[in-house]
């Protein structure tokens, strides 16, 4: 029998979990994903510098003292005194009703694109969006084509799901169309199934890059040739100073053969944890 100390534990077992090594336990999945890094997590993480305030580019975290706090508090306020029982209840499948509705007709304004709340999943901000994503369509295997370099967490989450990341080539004006269709021809007389291709076609993170309107309509025809989805990720759209981006994939494919990422997270605060996947109805 196990010798007990004076707090109830086990100590040979205590020692026993203590001494083993956790990778026994994982999963292949979690495996193979690796650690990954702080800012992967969404930590702050600080360069080694002495300087009191340094600005750090390693995470998307938007600026503190632009965010709108006190209106924050304010609608809080509001919305518990006045809807209290939708408040601290349960959104529904798919999201809150009242605000599939406001992002609904929030997107339609920006995209220039009819959609309704039925074309959009609330998630747990667009990481969230990403998991199930992958959790709905990726096969161990299945490969997805991304652009390199790329976002690492979103890399990280689709390599949980066991997808064989294919990276193709980015300059200025987005990613290169060319190494897209190799990729596919290779991927195709290989016998493999590609899943997307995913891209952050708006101030491209880590690149800046945008992709221009000639490579956005040669991506949709490629993909719609090889019955492949774009993942569109917009995390970054709205965050422009002199003019808007191209028109986003979603609205120039009407809708079709994209799943649309976006979130709240880089445009006000990333504690909102407030995302969706905009997609057909079908897809929903």
């Amino acid at each position: 029998m196990a010798e007990h100390n004076g707090d109830g534990s086990a100590s040979g077992m205590t020692q026993k979990w203590a001494d083993s090594d956790i990778r026994d336990v994982l999963s292949e999945s979690a495996k193979n994903i690796g650690a990954g890094s702080p800012t992967d997590a969404g930590r702050r993480w600080r360069l080694p510098t002495e300087r009191e305030d340094p600005i750090v580019l390693a995470g998307g975290i938007p600026d503190m003292p632009t965010v709108p706090v006190a209106d924050f508090q304010e609608s809080i306020l509001a919305v518990l005194a006045e809807e209290t029982e939708d408040a601290m209840n349960y959104g529904g499948w798919l999201g809150f009703e009242g605000l599939r509705e406001s992002v609904a007709k929030r997107q339609s304004e920006i995209e220039g694109i009819d959609v309704t709340p039925d074309h959009f999943i609330m998630h747990n901000g667009s990481s969230g969006a990403l998991d199930n994503v992958c959790k709905a369509f990726i096969n161990p295997g299945d490969v997805v084509i991304v652009e390199r370099p790329s976002f690492s967490g979103t890399v990280r989450s689709m390599q949980g799901y066991m997808a064989e990341i294919v990276e193709v080539d980015i300059d200025k004006d987005g990613i290169s169309v060319d190494d897209v269709r190799q990729a596919l021809a290779e991927a195709t007389a290989a016998g493999k199934t590609v899943k997307f291709v995913y891209t952050i076609a708006d101030y491209h993170n880590p690149t800046g890059a945008t992709m221009n309107l000639e490579r956005r309509k040669a991506l949709l025809e490629l993909c719609g040739e090889y019955n492949v989805l774009v993942l569109e990720d917009a995390a970054y759209t709205e965050l422009y100073f002199d003019g808007s981006p191209p028109p986003s994939l979603f609205a120039m494919g009407g809708g079709e053969g994209v799943l649309r990422m976006g979130s709240f997270s880089k445009i006000i605060a990333t504690g909102l944890r407030s995302g969706w996947v905009e997609a057909a109805p079908r897809y929903t």
